[in-house]
């Protein structure tokens, strides 16, 4: 496996999402304000800011159609809701006002594979909300909902124990009517993993292994990219440089992209970077 530096800034950039066109959304405060900006693969340095409202515009991705994007916000001046957006449009849509979690961050939403539904998380539970009629329906208890790309099941991350003050989580599978859901890689009081996204190929999944070093407490350790078969066998470590390696995402079947904190030729350690690990 190989790295490269993808893009790199004084200001932190954060939660990458591709589209097929080699496009990448991503939020940072390069602008000033936490704004949602896009990059090509082929030209990272021509950085384009998408989103200029004030306040916080973060967690974005793609639609299927590679124009469109999501992201979250509080510009309603009601809490956090979900925007839809279009690259080259100044303004946006208001999709769904959502409820503070109850356990774990905001985490990015996502339109299904066939364009029809939005997949979110809030108040402790996986949602959809579909985008032609505006309903919406409660799925099961988790968060950090991604789709695997047959459309019809869902990864997400939902506790495994309570440890003190921190919870430990573990990845899990569901299809979408909560019928079958299946724990496919446990954490455990040392360890916690979120931000998982499966490969466009549907058989692999990339994570986040985060160390805990004192659950009580809330201490943890380094982050790393790993890559799994979607059945939680074969775990492959990606990355293993001290410091933070996360929110992995899929370029295509052979390339990730990811957020790191190593140092760089021009930056020290600790500024968020956009980089690329080559699977192959």
């Amino acid at each position: 496996m190989t790295m490269r530096l993808l893009a790199e800034s004084d200001n932190a950039s954060a939660r990458p999402h591709a589209n097929s066109a080699g496009q990448l959304v991503f939020e940072s405060n390069r602008g000033g304000n936490q704004d949602i900006w896009m990059i090509s693969i082929a030209n990272p340095r021509a950085a384009r800011q998408l989103t200029t409202a004030a306040g916080p515009d973060r967690y974005p991705s793609f639609h299927p159609n590679g124009s469109d994007f999501f992201f979250l916000s509080n510009r309603s001046g009601e809490g956090a809701a979900f925007f839809r957006g279009r690259v080259g449009r100044p303004t946006a849509q208001l999709l769904v006002q959502v409820d503070e979690p109850s356990f774990g961050s905001w985490t990015p939403g996502f339109a299904s594979p066939d364009s029809t539904r939005f997949l979110y998380a809030a108040g402790g539970s996986v949602w959809t909300i579909n985008l032609f009629t505006g309903s919406r329906m409660q799925l099961f208890e988790g968060a950090g909902p991604s789709w695997h790309p047959d459309g019809d099941k869902i990864l997400f991350r939902k506790k495994a124990r309570d440890f003190g003050r921190y919870v430990s989580t573990s990845i899990w599978l569901a299809t979408e009517d909560g019928i079958n859901i299946t724990e496919v890689l446990p954490g455990n009081e040392n360890i916690t993993l979120s931000w998982a996204r499966v490969s466009p190929d549907g058989t692999r999944v990339c994570y986040t292994k985060r160390e805990i070093l004192n659950g009580s407490r809330g201490s943890f350790g380094d982050s790393d990219i790993w890559v799994a078969n979607i059945d939680g066998n074969q775990q492959i470590p990606v990355t293993s440089a001290p410091g933070r390696d996360d929110q992995c995402g899929w370029l295509d079947d052979q390339h990730l992209v990811f957020v790191s904190d190593r140092p760089t030729g021009s930056s020290g350690a600790g500024s968020l970077n956009l980089w690329i690990a080559d699977l192959q």
